[in-house]
């Protein structure tokens, strides 16, 4: 073999390299949070999930700071074919507090990815509609 071809080899197999280690290890179709009662429920789809060990929740109230984990680690459930979905009930929350959370994925290779942060705040005010009686 000449020495262009052994470069061109090369090259190709160090793009592949690097095009394998820039892959996301999941497609996410959504990551979502909405109030369901005094809770916060977190949920997210992936389309596909490759080399994924898990995902853990992790919340702040302040987007600067370090997020604490508020999730146990939830284990992959998809593959590279096929996604799943997942969801994390956030029940020690309090209200009228702006939550951010991030999720976040563990790799077989024990590899990060973070994805967020989403924004979620509980309100348990009453709302009061007038009611107006005509006769």
């Amino acid at each position: 073999m000449n020495k262009k071809r052994i470069l061109s080899i090369v090259s190709l197999l160090l793009a592949l390299a690097i095009y394998q280690n820039a892959r996301a290890a999941i497609d996410l179709v959504s990551f979502t949070a909405k109030q369901q009662g005094r809770s916060i429920l977190i949920e997210w789809e992936t389309a596909t999930e490759f080399d994924v060990a898990g995902f853990v929740i992790s919340r702040n109230t302040n987007p600067t700071l370090i997020y604490e984990d508020v999730s146990d680690f939830i284990p992959a459930e998809g593959s590279g074919v096929i996604g799943a979905n997942y969801q994390f009930l956030d029940d020690n929350v309090s209200e009228d507090v702006l939550y951010y959370y991030l999720l976040r994925v563990i790799n077989t290779d024990q590899s990060e990815e973070q994805f967020g942060p989403i924004l979620m705040m509980i309100t348990l005010k009453d709302v009061f509609i007038p009611l107006i009686v005509t006769p």
